[in-house]
């Protein structure tokens, strides 16, 4: 399995922005989000991960793969966590969020995925990634997630 395609398990910028049960906004519940991805995570569960995510789902890694709907997001996970990112450690970081609507938010963040398995090459894992949130009643949910490593931090032109 390529390199960065588990880096979407970086993504816990992914559990970091679905499942907000907070309704005052994503902004609150971003550290619960935070806490429910990462603990999927640790648990290698995807299916928990995937269900963080709409039905119809879009999900770009960082090596340009487009995986369509929970079940190719699910069966992405899992591919991941059996080729080494089992056991790995999953950080996030909220840099941006913008809402179009009440029911619809922008979330631009980084991502850090460390004690990965398998070669002795396979350093950790760091990138940044867009996420389109959609809230039904207080629940928001993950409509699309791209991520990327090209580059490893958000950061706003000087002035």
């Amino acid at each position: 399995m390529k390199r960065c395609l588990a880096c979407l398990a970086a993504c816990g910028c992914v559990g970091l922005l679905a499942g907000c049960q907070d309704p005052s906004g994503p902004d609150e519940g971003f550290q619960v989000l935070t806490r429910q991805f990462s603990s999927a995570w640790q648990n290698a569960d995807a299916h928990a991960i995937a269900a963080l995510f709409t039905p119809d789902a879009t999900l770009v890694v960082p090596d340009g793969l487009l995986l369509e709907g929970r079940p190719a997001i699910e069966s992405f996970y899992r591919s991941a966590f059996a080729n080494g990112y089992a056991g790995s450690h999953v950080d996030s970081k909220v840099a941006r969020t913008y809402r179009f609507r009440q029911d619809i938010a922008v979330v631009d963040g980084e991502w850090h995925i460390g004690g990965i398995r398998g070669d002795a090459n396979h350093s950790d894992e760091r990138g940044i990634h867009c996420a389109i949130l959609m809230r039904v009643g207080h629940t928001w949910t993950i409509a699309a997630l791209r991520e990327q490593s090209g580059a490893t931090a958000i950061q706003r032109p000087t002035k």
